[in-house]
């Protein structure tokens, strides 16, 4: 309700005395990670606050960024956003410098992708479990061959009831998805009951989603099949399960190698 308040508000008046506060009171609902509690209010607050920021950038400014004495950036903007994504190795080391004649929003962002070496499995709120089984048997196996049919099973277990849950299983580059009926059960132990706890699932190349709106305290399972392509020796990354809107909420697996023979 604020944030559409806002956008309306900003359309008709954009001066009114109002605006500040229901800024400053959207931005005091976003949680540490600078989310809001779901989906829609994330959608609705971001529009608001991206027309307040249009409001604020009228005219033109002249924007320079330098890092170690030397222009990295110069810019001209109106109420435009404009980025500018350089690799951090082309970056030189020393102070960053940002000046602007006329009035500009500059915001600088430093992403860091660590790699993980054999990292312990993690639990922090769930705990998740994959296993590659043999599709005829469903006995555990740790031997593929080029052309195999192999079933990945995960289990993901809650000690109590999440909601807005994410999975990620990333493949091996030696495996392929099988784009075929994915079965999922679900067992709870309060109720022994059988649900398909996944709402949606989306099949990548190098990964599977899948995403749970109301997760139940218990035992849930996934399942999906993959098919071995390629030979040679493969790194299997962590799957990871969390709490959407509550990413300190998560477990992983292990990462590991694996080996496909011709």
């Amino acid at each position: 309700t604020t944030a559409i308040l806002l956008s309306a508000i900003l359309e008709v008046s954009p001066k009114h005395p109002l605006i500040p506060m229901l800024v400053r009171g959207l931005k005091s609902r976003q949680n540490r990670w600078g989310r809001w509690s779901n989906t829609q209010e994330n959608i609705y607050s971001l529009v608001a606050i991206a027309d307040h920021a249009r409001t604020l950038a009228k005219g033109s400014s002249t924007v320079q960024i330098r890092l170690k004495n030397s222009t990295t950036m110069k810019f001209i903007s109106g109420r435009s956003v404009v980025r500018h994504n350089p690799t951090l190795k082309s970056v030189p080391q020393g102070p960053m410098t940002i000046e602007s004649k006329g009035r500009a929003h500059v915001r600088a962002v430093l992403n860091l992708v660590g790699r993980w070496k054999a990292p312990n499995f993690k639990f922090n709120g769930f705990s998740i479990t994959r296993l590659y089984l043999d599709p005829k048997t469903n006995k555990v196996i740790d031997s593929f061959k080029v052309g195999q049919v192999v079933k990945v099973r995960v289990i993901v277990k809650t000690p109590k009831r999440r909601y807005y849950v994410a999975m990620t299983d990333r493949l091996p580059a030696g495996f392929e998805a099988i784009n075929e009926g994915l079965a999922t059960t679900s067992r709870a132990n309060r109720r022994n009951r059988r649900s398909y706890i996944w709402n949606y699932v989306a099949l990548k190349d190098d990964r599977i989603y899948a995403f749970a709106n109301n997760m139940y305290s218990g035992t849930h399972t996934f399942e999906y099949r993959v098919r071995a392509t390629l030979s040679g020796t493969f790194s299997i990354q962590p799957a990871k399960v969390e709490a959407m809107y509550s990413p300190h909420i998560f477990g992983r697996t292990n990462e590991r190698k694996m080996s496909i023979q011709p």
